[in-house]
């Protein structure tokens, strides 16, 4: 596919798709949770209470078949330099993308270590939320369908955040500012010393808590599990 058709998919999602979807939004009366949800980055995860679900290696390990294809997001808006072969598809989704040469077949050493790499470059997982999902995204701030509204324009979330949030450690915290740079949300402000934690902007994805070279910052959980089986009794995206 050519430049302008990319450009004009560009054009229609910034100035026609995310402005109607937040309008949408605000006009719901109650909330309906949304088909996609924020994945932990897994290193970032306390040690007890985690759902199976919540763990990006369980889901790909529970795959038949897993497969790597380019970001969309990212072809489309073409405003980093950041990794595109990112996007993972499992099972009856991987079989569909490397019929149709949109995705090659990957092992699932590879597969974690994607993952795993995603999470120290900064890359937001997002998931469907259902238990058994078919795809894991690897979102940057800059191009993708899901955090780009937020950070460009100031717009709800349109995915479910995690049941986690960020917890800090101020005796172990040196302010050396790693984490902030690292929020893409503003969830993290410069503070007297140590960050300051806006908790009602974390989206719970931990990847403060993998920038900090002093492990200063976790995650925690702060909902009930009922908010994240919400999403997961959704059909198919």
């Amino acid at each position: 596919l050519g430049s302008a058709f990319y450009d004009a998919w560009r054009d229609f999602s910034n100035n026609e798709a995310y402005p109607k979807a937040q309008e949408l939004r605000k006009q719901e009366t109650e909330h309906k949770p949304a088909k996609f949800r924020v994945l932990p980055a897994e290193s970032a995860l306390p040690a007890e209470g985690v759902l199976d679900h919540e763990r990006a290696s369980w889901i790909a390990r529970q795959a038949r078949k897993i497969a790597i294809a380019q970001c969309p997001c990212r072809r489309r808006e073409r405003r980093c330099d950041t990794e595109r072969r990112t996007c993972m598809f499992f099972d009856e989704l991987a079989d569909y993308g490397i019929a149709h040469g949109a995705a090659e077949a990957i092992e699932l050493d590879e597969a974690l270590a994607i993952l795993e790499w995603a999470s120290r470059q900064g890359l937001v997982h997002d998931t469907e939320n259902i238990p058994h999902p078919r795809v894991i995204c690897n979102c940057c701030p800059d191009c993708c369908a899901f955090l780009r509204p937020v950070v460009a324009y100031g717009f709800d979330l349109p995915v479910e955040t995690s049941r986690y949030q960020a917890r800090l450690d101020e005796s172990r915290c040196t302010g050396c500012g790693a984490c902030i740079e690292r929020c893409n949300f503003g969830a993290l402000k410069s503070g007297d010393g140590h960050p300051l934690l806006h908790s009602d902007k974390c989206i719970g994805c931990g990847l403060c808590a993998v920038a900090c070279p002093e492990g200063a910052l976790g995650l925690e959980i702060t909902r009930e599990v009922s908010f994240s089986e919400t999403g997961a009794q959704l059909g198919s995206f």
